[in-house]
């Protein structure tokens, strides 16, 4: 495990000499000890440090990276083992470094984690660009860390100000893409260009990455030690209620996140889930594939609703949607709890975030639309 800390971490972690709270960690030992021993299932502690659970992790991205496009032009990267090879196929050696990935409750708890250990309250600022996931500021601000909006610029919301952003001097930008909660994606010349430029880090936050067709860029880590990437497990792999997400970034990032971090924030429970779940990856290729069809045909519907006025490009389990008669929708919305869809008027004026559902949910959100739009 890495020993050392990022030289961009506040100056209090490295003025105080502090280190992660898990240097008597023993391999092996560690979560067999029993805090009292007529405990149950969950009486040892978890493991701190999931090497093994972070090296299969990485192999599934490259797995799922397979059928897509490079995030980058030159030489193409090694590529993970066969899709067929059973359960053995979490055995392969990975692109991204175990080091450098980092369990947490959800990617929301990462977000947290960034702003508290990178970001001096009242002299750094972060970098936001709207629309986006409102955690970003939501953490800074309450960091006291300043938060600079440079707006995404296109019909589309999906074009980025590189030049302004990285002219800021944030210790922090964050870039969504797939972006929440439009739904478009960001083109990666622009995020290459962004990490290039940028004297800080530059957090891609890839939620929904799974459900798009552009590639990751978390193979990209270990060639840009200022990228930073966040996945999590609860879009596609569809494991929200688990709280677990993911830290993709150079091992000295992910010592100095660790510091912060509760070293037992990955429970065990989640550990011995994620594991069953990562070598299920050919099942959720599947599913992957089923969703987008079936996102396409959501897509086609809402296009041909009356009710809307404009479709915006998606690479989530959402559809955005500019509305032709919004405070009418809003309005029947909140009678009607069983409509999967939310009011998106404070990122967009005058959309609707429609979660794509089953067929019969589906079904009701555009009859739903048709009486009321």
């Amino acid at each position: 495990m890495s020993q050392r800390g990022s030289p961009l971490a506040r100056r209090t972690l490295a003025d105080a000499g502090l280190a992660p709270i898990i240097t008597g960690y023993r391999p092996g030992i560690t979560e067999r000890l029993f805090t009292n021993p007529h405990g149950g299932q969950w009486a040892p502690y978890p493991c701190p440090v999931p090497v093994e659970l972070a090296r299969r992790y990485a192999v599934v991205v490259d797995l799922l990276e397979e059928a897509r496009p490079s995030m980058e032009a030159g030489p193409s990267m090694e590529a993970g083992p066969s899709m067929e090879a059973g359960p053995s196929m979490v055995e392969g050696r990975a692109s991204i470094d175990p080091e450098g990935v980092l369990f947490t409750a959800g990617s929301i708890a990462g977000i947290d984690l960034l702003v508290r250990c990178f970001c001096e309250p009242g002299e750094d600022r972060v970098c936001v660009s709207t629309p986006t996931f409102p955690a970003f500021a939501q953490y800074a601000r309450f960091h006291g860390v300043e938060v600079v909006d440079v707006p995404l610029e296109g019909r589309d919301f999906n074009v980025l100000r590189t030049e302004a952003m990285s002219a800021l001097g944030a210790k922090l930008t964050f870039v969504c893409t797939p972006n929440n909660p439009v739904g478009t994606t960001v083109a990666a010349e622009q995020v290459l260009e962004l990490v290039q430029r940028s004297r800080g880090l530059v957090v891609v936050d890839e939620a929904y990455v799974e459900l798009a067709d552009v590639g990751s860029f978390a193979r990209l880590v270990s060639r840009y030690p200022n990228l930073v990437v966040l996945r999590t497990f609860s879009k596609a792999w569809g494991l929200a209620g688990l709280r677990a997400g993911v830290v993709i970034a150079a091992p000295d990032v992910v010592h100095t996140l660790r510091i912060v971090q509760d070293p037992f924030a990955c429970t065990a429970p989640v550990q011995a889930a994620l594991a069953r779940e990562l070598h299920r990856v050919g099942e959720l290729r599947a599913v992957l594939a089923r969703l987008r069809a079936e996102r396409a045909a959501l897509v086609a519907a809402l296009t041909r609703s009356p009710a809307v006025e404009y479709v915006y490009p998606t690479s989530t389990n959402f559809v955005l949607v500019r509305l032709r008669r919004p405070d009418a929708v809003y309005a029947a919305l909140e009678r009607e709890p069983d409509v999967f869809a939310a009011n998106a008027h404070a990122h967009v004026p005058g959309t609707l975030k429609v979660s794509m559902g089953r067929p019969d949910n589906d079904a009701r959100l555009l009859s739903f639309l048709q009486a009321h739009g």
